[in-house]
């Protein structure tokens, strides 16, 4: 149930936190800009219920190819500091549009504006600081289970700039019962608004980020 005050958003059939529970191990894909990631992920590395790949691939595109053919539940995704993490949102959007996988961020940056910004724009299901790699196996294991604040908070950030009929139309389009009695006209130009205020192109990309959030 959701809090008081919470928007819920309407997903079809079994949630991503039932999927999961019933898997006995989860997949997690570390792609890692700096040598000093990959050696502060290596403690954690060979969990008995975790496999974890670490990769330093060489273009975005490379990276899109990789993440579809491992198929994770889990990328970790490290942020570029020259820029506060905003050159990863294109990439980042991309993992999340190709794969089934959450998007958790692994960023340097304490610019407020800039990791909020990257996680939204990434639908991302978290972003962890250096100074957190000790609690990295928890914290992969609770977003992989199911929402945690950060999740929760993302998500909701997303959605905010969806007005009431919008967030209703969003339900209804990840399979919540119809109910409107707009007409057929404001639905629809409804319907385009959200596809612009997401980023997102059509109905196909709106479903995938949402069932899979």
């Amino acid at each position: 149930m959701p809090y008081a005050g919470q928007q819920h958003v309407y997903t079809e059939g079994n949630s991503l936190e039932q999927k999961n529970r019933q898997k006995s191990s989860l997949r997690v894909l570390t792609l890692y800009r700096t040598d000093e990631l990959r050696e502060n992920i290596s403690p954690v590395l060979g969990q008995n219920d975790t496999s974890y790949l670490a990769y330093s691939p060489s273009s975005p595109r490379d990276i899109c190819e990789l993440a579809v053919k491992q198929d994770p539940d889990i990328i970790l995704l490290e942020t570029d500091t020259e820029d506060n993490g905003l050159s990863v949102i294109p990439t980042g959007r991309q993992l999340r549009l190709h794969t089934c996988a959450q998007l958790l961020l692994v960023s340097r940056s304490r610019d407020r504006t800039a990791v909020i910004q990257a996680g939204t724009q990434t639908f991302a299901s978290g972003c962890v600081f250096p100074g957190q790699m000790p609690y990295l196996h928890d914290f992969i294991r609770d977003t992989w289970l199911g929402d945690t604040p950060q999740k929760i908070l993302i998500r909701e950030l997303i959605l905010s700039s969806l007005t009431q009929a919008e967030r209703k139309v969003l339900e209804i389009l990840l399979g919540a019962p119809n109910d409107l009695l707009s007409s057929p006209k404001t639905i629809a130009n409804q319907k385009t608004s959200i596809f612009h205020k997401l980023g997102l192109k059509n109905f196909q990309e709106v479903r995938h980020i949402f069932r899979n959030y």
